[in-house]
Formats: structure tokens, C-alpha cells, sequence
């Protein structure tokens, strides 16, 4: 959010004599100045050429020999604002409304030192008081949105940010406050229009760029987005956020690796950026480069120890590469921080089964059912495990309640068959095949290596439309 420099100074234009006259503060004997308006114009020189302690020395002198001269307050306050110092500011903003109660000018400086430390109701309240002041109107209502806008009163903020529009079409700074008030409110297509408007006069606002890219990708305009990140970037391109954004929407279009690239820039500038190493783990694991995400999950879980989806995306990498025993360490971990979450448990009950802990596998298996009773897919899983250990009648009842679940579950029905085929079942067999290759024929493929002694009888292949 941008704050405007409300003060003007004139401070390289000064004249006197008819030529301008240059300052050094080493050669300055402070003590032997006492002419408000030399101090006034030697304090914009130095201010003007970037040298704001010195500045604020003269500006320090200036209020200790003029005490009752608002000017020197105002300048002072400028002084500590510039370097810094706000609660110091507020002071002597307060102090020149002392002086000038009824000077819009002061009031509005004594607004904005407010605003600086954060007492937006006081900045607010000083603005209210205002005297009506036309030559300050537009300020007035913009620093007043400025202010609203950070105690989150959007509606409000809004409303005067459009009249300061109405008085000043081609006032940038209220454009980009204007649109990011629409983009909170929910109207992203005026936000954006907004933005647009602000690069349009200040096309080298790399915040502009960066927030329409945002709103672009709330519209899910990817391509626009993109565009507008890299704007962003050519401008600055040690800007972090804007590579993990561009990152972020060109993984949501399913360009992964180049998704992955702008991860390694956010990285190269944010090292402990948790959120970008986790994404980038995320992008090589769908990359299949299971390694490389295993490092990234494991340099989240060093800067975060209880990061519990990065301790379950590390043990689905070791799943993915079968080293089970880091694996089922990693679950075990995740489960530590969120114990009654399925995909944890899941994922551990998978593991057991690919490690062979059978009993261990069911009892998993048995929690997920507690958590989850009208999960069918749990109940197939559940059923294949039951067939592992021979336990077939249990087996047949946990399909049976999967089919009842989701009647139309291929995956349920070729597993029933399996299991009546090991009960020696051929009629059942072959009817739940019949009834699960009508709902998949995919699972036709399955059918020679799952059931070779049925395949290879003639009469059962015609009994299943196989040729």
C-alpha cells in the first residue's frame, strides 16, 4: 500500500538574490542562524539533495529558536517523518495544530503522523475535524480512504476514494488504492480495471503489476496473470513474490516444470521461503523426481518441525521410491501432529500392507472405517487386506457392504470376484466379473493376469465377452 509525501516544499527552487545558494552543514554555524526563512530554505535544500539527518539537525534548530513559529513544527515533524522518528513526528504535527488550530494543512500532517503509527481512530477523528478546505478537498478524501481502508472499512474506503478519483482523474496513487479496496470487496473485474488504469499513468508501478496479477488469477485469467508477473519482474527481478505467484499459476495450468523453475528463483532469493520449498516439492513429485522432493519436504520439516503435510508428502515420496521403513516413519510423524486424519491414515495402512504388517495394516484400517463408516473405497481396501490373511468370509462382507455403499464400484465387484474365486466359487466369480466388466471393460485388461486359470478356459472368456 503506497503513503503519498503530502508536503511540498519547493525546496530546490528557492531563491534568494536572484541565485540559489548552496549548503554544507559541516561549514554551518547553527548557533549563529536565527532567520526562519534561511533555516526553512537551507532544511528543503538539504532534504532535496537526500540528506535528511542533516535536515533534521537544522530543523531541530529551527523549532528550539522559533518555538511559537508553526512553520518551524511543521517542518521539523516532515524532518522526523522522513528519517523515520513518527511517534517523534505526531509530537510536533500536534504541537503546530496548537499553534494554527484552524490551518487544514497542519491538521491533515497531524492525520498522517497518526496514520504513521498505526492510530488510524485518531488519524480518522483528526481528519473529521477538519475545517472545509477546497484546495486540500482531494487530499482529504483520499488519505481519509488510505486510512479506512486499513482498519478493513472497504465499503467506506471505496466511497472516498472515488470521489478523490472524481476530483483528480489521473491521480495513480488513488487508482491503485481504489482497486485494491475492489479486489478485497470481491469486485475483481473493476479491480482490475482499476490496476490498469494505474499503469497506465505509472506503468513502471511494479505493485500495480504484481496485485493485477493477483486479481487475474482470482479471475483465473492464467495467461493475462503470467503476463503481469513478468512485468513485475522485468522491473525488479529479485522480486520473490511475484516469481512464487507466477509459480503458483503456471503449476494450476499444468506447466510443472516451469512452475518448478519459479520456485528455485523464489528459493534463490527467500532460502527459508517454507511455502515455495513445499510447492516445489509438490511440483517434483508430480515430476516423478521423488528424490528431489524428498530433499525439499525435508528442508520444510527442518525450518518447521510439526509441518504436518510435509511429513506426509516425504512419506509418500519414500512410498513412491518402496523404501516403506523411512515411509511408515514420516506417516508416523505427520499422524503425531493430526492422529484422526484419513489421507495420514490411509497412507499408513498402505504402507503396512506393502510392508506386509498385515494385522497392523487392519487395524488401520479399522480406525479409518470408525472415522469414515460410509467410505466405500476404505471398505474395498479394507476387504483386500482381509484376503491377504485368509480371513475370506470377512472379506466377502466388507465387499458386500462396499457394494451396498456404491452399487455401481467396478473396483468393488473385481474384488469380490477374487475372493469368491479363492473360496472356489466359480458361479459367483464369474457373475461378479460379468457385473464388473460391464461397468469398466477397462477391467477386461486385468482379468488374464488376475484370474489365469479362468482366462484360459474358452468357455468362461465367451461366458465374459473376452476374445
Amino acid at each position: 500500500m503506497s503513503f503519498l509525501h503530502f508536503f511540498d516544499e519547493d525546496g530546490g527552487n528557492n531563491e534568494s538574490n536572484n541565485f540559489f545558494r548552496k549548503y554544507n552543514i559541516d561549514e554551518l554555524d547553527l548557533s549563529s542562524i536565527y532567520d526562519t526563512e534561511e533555516l526553512i530554505e537551507i532544511i528543503n535544500q538539504l532534504n532535496e539533495e537526500g540528506m535528511h539527518d542533516d535536515a533534521l539537525k537544522v530543523a531541530r534548530h529551527l523549532a528550539d529558536t522559533s518555538p511559537y513559529n508553526t512553520e518551524a513544527w511543521f517542518h521539523l515533524g516532515n524532518c522526523l517523518t522522513v528519517n523515520g522518528y513518527f511517534d517523534d513526528a505526531q509530537q510536533a504535527f500536534q504541537k503546530a495544530t496548537i499553534l494554527s488550530p484552524a490551518d487544514s494543512e497542519m491538521k491533515l500532517n497531524l492525520a498522517l503522523s497518526h496514520f504513521n503509527i498505526a492510530n488510524y481512530t485518531a488519524a480518522l477523528e483528526e481528519l473529521d475535524n477538519m475545517l472545509a478546505d477546497s484546495t486540500l478537498e482531494k487530499e482529504s478524501f483520499f488519505y481519509r480512504g488510505l486510512i479506512l481502508q486499513r482498519m478493513e472499512r472497504f465499503s467506506e474506503a471505496e466511497k472516498n476514494l472515488e470521489k478523490t478519483i472524481a476530483l483528480d482523474p489521473e491521480f495513480p496513487e488513488a487508482l491503485y488504492e481504489l482497486a485494491y479496496c475492489k479486489d478485497m470487496l470481491g469486485k475483481l473485474e473493476e479491480s482490475n480495471r482499476f490496476y490498469q488504469k494505474t499503469i497506465d499513468f505509472d506503468p513502471y508501478n511494479i505493485n500495480a503489476w504484481y496485485n493485477q496479477g493477483l486479481v487475474l488469477s482470482k479471475l483465473k485469467r492464467y495467461d493475462e496473470a503470467i503476463d503481469c508477473y513478468d512485468m513485475a519482474l522485468a522491473i525488479a527481478d529479485d522480486f520473490s513474490s511475484a516469481w512464487y505467484n507466477k509459480a503458483n499459476v503456471l503449476a494450476i495450468s499444468g506447466r510443472i516444470e516451469e512452475a518448478a523453475e519459479c520456485y528455485l528463483k523464489t528459493i534463490e532469493f527467500e532460502p527459508d521461503d517454507i511455502n515455495a520449498l513445499y510447492n516445489l516439492g509438490i511440483a517434483y513429485e508430480e515430476l516423478e523426481q521423488f528424490d528431489n522432493a524428498i530433499t525439499q519436504y525435508t528442508r520444510c520439516i527442518e525450518i518447521k518441525p510439526d509441518f504436518a503435510d510435509a511429513w506426509y508428502a516425504l512419506a509418500c515420496c519414500f512410498e513412491a521410491n518402496e523404501e516403506y521403513e523411512p515411509a511408515l516413519d514420516a506417516v508416523h510423524r505427520a499422524l503425531e501432529q493430526f492422529p484422526v486424519t484419513v489421507d495420514f491414515l490411509q497412507l499408513k495402512a498402505e504402507i503396512e500392507y506393502n510392508m506386509q504388517h498385515l494385522e497392523s495394516s487392519k487395524t488401520t484400517y479399522r480406525r479409518i472405517l470408525e472415522l469414515e463408516p460410509d467410505s466405500s473405497n476404505a471398505w474395498v481396501d479394507y476387504a483386500m487386506v482381509l484376503r491377504e490373511t485368509g480371513e475370506l468370509g470377512a472379506s466377502i462382507t466388507a465387499l458386500q457392504h462396499s457394494i451396498e455403499l456404491q452399487p455401481e464400484s467396478a473396483d468393488a465387484h473385481f474384488e469380490i470376484a477374487a475372493t469368491y474365486f479363492a473360496l472356489g466359487d466359480d458361479h459367483q466369480t464369474i457373475q461378479s466379473l460379468r457385473k464388473a466388466f460391464d461397468l469398466d471393460p477397462a477391467k477386461k485388461k486385468l482379468f488374464k493376469s488376475a484370474f489365469p486359470e479362468l482366462y484360459n478356459q474358452d468357455m468362461v472368456r465367451r461366458q465374459l465377452g473376452i476374445s
